[in-house]
């Protein structure tokens, strides 16, 4: 090979060869040389046939969903892990095996460095805390009875939030993050194209998939196929998306996204019974190709919403059960937004139907995500903490990826200098849950001094932010005032009293100052965190004149949806006498 590049060209090649389907000659004419009877009805199949077609379809979309990425790089990161850890060996033959492995190494050779996968999964994940937090500020608000909207639509919405999208990240995302985590998200037009060269490959494995397993070569995707579909799967026209889907379900009768595709676009149309029937018509394919089938666990998400607007409480109460355990079943440990949702609509379900058990059922799977999610605010504490630990190279790293190394150590160093305390948001919101779940099924001192013991080993704080930390444990103290300086345009406070999300409002009479950004961040006696202070700096109250009188008072908010757990002080003005003509204005913390 000439060079790194063609590489992965070559081998991007032989995976659009593999996998992309690119047909021209009818394919019914080269099936059924077994001599065997082939049937179309999918319902008639052995679960072996199932799954092959089953496996088959999914390979083939594969591929052209992550061609189709607008950030492709994204994509191929939770691909890669869904192929290695999700798919079923039991329904992986000699031929399929073949391919993932083609699959396989090529999604490695596009794959981010480590470090970027992992500050777009921390992002992501945060992104997606703050939207629940926006969508159900109070979660008391599951199990009001008068409400303007269901309040399970929010995390439903969570749920179906686009790892590969770039909106998904850009709210939580600094401007010193940007510069590094934007580039290099795309594949390159060359690659891209190259996926679909080549047809001989592709053919011949389709071929021998419909003839070992005796299949009907109908139904099996084509290139044609799968890109109307790819197309119409993206589009933003809701109504032109379901006439389509609709007008062609004998194409993709077979293929199970097909359904969940047009579930979730009846869902968003509000035609709720129509998205149960489409959930109904994928569960009946009976598809094993998955050890956990993640998204068959979000469309029940949509199906027990729209059992909510369609039934009964009784009709509705045996529904949700049944969705909820199914769900369960599909759960992954590290899916906390899914099992959020479980502990939610429990909530919800005690609140219709005021039968304790589900409040029991509510706490116990909040408390599952708050034990595993606990170790990665642990983690964040410990490398906020310590001295920024850059990423070393390897010989074997590509000149690029030595490139994005470099480039991501730099923009460590940059973003210190500035860095506040980091707070897990996923942690925080199934924290909030599971304290008001907890206060509304009334849990004994045992419970209690389990859950302090799951937050706060061995009496050990969780969260850096004192506010937030003595919210969260059982028999905390009251947080006391932190000592914080004001010389009139910047304000100097205590490193454990705020975090990214903190609001910093500073009213003089009736002027408010909501302006103010980090500017430093004075990391005193290195690991002695309660020596650390920060710096804010305001540009518009540089003009604000101050006297005796001036009425100023400062309020530090963790979050827009936390007001009530804010912290307040005031400063009171003075004049100094000083030798130049002009006084001296100091201000005292009251």
């Amino acid at each position: 090979m000439e060079n790194g590049n063609e590489k992965i060209i070559e081998r991007i090649m032989l995976i659009g060869i593999s996998l992309s389907l690119l047909v021209i000659t009818p394919i019914d004419a080269y099936f059924n040389n077994s001599g065997n009877e082939l049937t179309s009805d999918f319902s008639q199949m052995t679960d072996k046939q199932k799954n092959s077609i089953a496996m088959l379809n999914y390979m083939t979309v594969l591929t052209k969903e992550i061609n189709s990425s607008s950030n492709g790089k994204l994509y191929l990161d939770g691909i890669y892990s869904e192929i290695v850890n999700n798919i079923n060996p039991n329904a992986v033959d000699d031929d399929t095996k073949y391919e993932i492995d083609l699959l396989l190494d090529t999604i490695q050779n596009y794959q981010s460095i480590e470090t970027k996968r992992e500050r777009l999964k921390y992002i992501y994940e945060q992104n997606q805390a703050k939207t629940l937090k926006s969508a159900i500020p109070n979660p008391l608000g599951l199990i009001s009875v008068i409400q303007s909207k269901n309040p399970l639509e929010g995390i439903v919405s969570v749920a179906y939030m686009a790892i590969d999208s770039k909106s998904s990240y850009d709210s939580y995302m600094t401007e010193i993050e940007n510069q590094f985590l934007e580039d290099n998200w795309n594949l390159d037009d060359e690659a891209s194209e190259n996926l679909h060269e080549s047809r001989k490959d592709a053919f011949s494995y389709m071929i021998e998939m419909c003839n070992e397993n005796d299949l009907d070569g109908s139904l099996a995707l084509t290139e044609n196929t799968v890109d109307d579909f790819v197309k119409w799967e993206n589009s933003s026209s809701l109504i032109r998306k379901i006439e389509f889907l609709e007008k062609n379900q004998e194409t993709y009768k077979a293929y199970g996204r097909y359904w969940l595709v047009l579930a979730e676009a009846y869902y968003q149309n509000e035609m709720y019974s129509k998205c149960i029937d489409a959930i109904d018509e994928y569960k009946n394919l009976d598809i094993n190709i998955f050890r956990k089938d993640t998204d068959y666990a979000k469309a029940l998400t949509m199906a027990l919403v729209c059992a909510e607007n369609l039934y009964s409480n009784e009709k509705y109460e045996e529904a949700a059960n049944c969705y909820l355990k199914e769900i369960v079943n599909n759960i992954e440990l590290n899916d906390w937004s899914l099992r959020y949702f479980v502990s939610s609509a429990y909530f919800n379900l005690y609140g219709k139907t005021n039968k304790r058990f589900y409040l029991y059922k509510a706490f116990e799977k909040v408390e599952e995500n708050v034990n595993y999610l606990v170790d990665e605010q642990r983690e964040k504490n410990k490398i906020y903490l310590e001295d920024v630990k850059k990423v070393e190279s390897k010989k074997s790293d590509t000149k690029e990826q030595k490139k994005e190394i470099k480039k991501y150590n730099k923009m460590l160093e940059k973003e210190r200098k500035t860095e506040l305390p980091t707070v897990y948001e996923p942690l925080l919101v199934n924290c909030e849950l599971l304290f008001t779940v907890g206060e509304e099924l009334n849990i004994s001192e045992k419970e209690k001094n389990k859950i302090n013991e799951i937050l706060h080993e061995k009496n050990q704080p969780l969260f850096l932010v004192e506010q937030l930390d003595k919210k969260y444990w059982y028999g905390a103290e009251k947080v006391e005032k932190p000592n914080i300086t004001f010389d009139g345009s910047s304000l100097i406070i205590p490193a454990s009293y705020v975090y990214q999300d903190s609001i910093v409002t500073l009213k003089v009479n009736d002027t408010e100052f909501s302006d103010w950004k980090v500017n430093k961040v004075e990391r005193k006696g290195k690991k002695e965190f309660s020596q650390y202070l920060v710096t804010y700096k305001s540009d518009s109250i540089k003009k604000q004149k101050f006297d005796e009188n001036s009425n100023i008072t400062l309020v530090l908010n963790n979050g827009k949806n936390d007001a009530g757990n804010s912290l307040s002080c005031k400063f009171k003005a003075k004049k100094e006498k000083t030798m130049i003509i002009m006084d001296k204005t100091t201000f005292e913390m009251e």
